[in-house]
């Protein structure tokens, strides 16, 4: 409730350990974010999440709460709300973790993947799962960080679609440090619209005139 603002029904005390948006993948621990979508509306599954053993669940105000709901925060938008809670995550870790992005228009998960095999080697790491790089599978991502993970290894969607729809939580990811690390040239993309150089520009990202690689 913190991260969001909204308001928090049932116990503050109360530990999540990860967040899911299907009802049928809930565990033990689990915050159940109730997403309205074009064909269906997540809301309709809180109290499944709960008789599968959710600890709390995500809605919009206005939610009519069943009798199993003992822990849920009500918040003007579910979907942003995940953000604001990934982000405070990655805030309150602060350097503790060190936050590794990759995007681009083709290779990410690729990329992503061989990074994060390179890091666990020696350090305990997270990474996103498959290609969950959207304004959805990053807060679920980040959301499953625990004390022991010392590394996060994230993909990001093209930044053609970057533009004001991945705010805050991009931001909390690649402005950790005030110079950013690059291992080749940001091109390509970037040249293509200027709304991805302006998204760049919002979230303090420097685009550099020349390839930089810094050990």
């Amino acid at each position: 409730a913190e991260y969001t603002g909204g308001k928090l029904h049932g116990d503050e005390n109360s530990v999540v350990t990860n967040a899911v948006i299907d009802s049928r993948k809930t565990q033990e621990g689990s915050l159940f974010a109730a997403l309205k979508g074009e064909n269906t509306d997540g809301h309709r599954f809180v109290e499944a999440a709960f008789n599968l053993g959710a600890t709390a669940a995500l809605v919009e105000y206005g939610f009519s709460a069943p009798e199993n709901a003992k822990n849920y925060v009500e918040v003007e938008n579910t979907q942003n709300a995940m953000g604001d809670i990934a982000a405070g995550i990655l805030k309150d870790r602060g350097i503790s973790v060190t936050k590794v992005a990759v995007t681009g228009s083709v290779g990410k998960t690729s990329t992503k993947d061989m990074i994060a095999h390179v890091f666990s080697t020696y350090r305990n790491t997270l990474k996103s799962e498959l290609n969950q790089n959207n304004e959805l599978g990053l807060p679920l991502t980040v959301m499953k960080l625990k004390d022991e993970h010392e590394v996060l290894i994230c993909e990001i969607i093209n930044l053609l679609y970057l533009d004001g729809k991945l705010d805050p939580i991009t931001k909390a990811i690649v402005s950790q440090y005030s110079e950013n690390v690059y291992f080749g040239k940001p091109c390509g993309l970037l040249d293509q619209s200027g709304i991805a150089l302006g998204s760049l520009s919002k979230l303090d990202f420097n685009v550099p005139e020349k390839p930089v690689v810094k050990r």
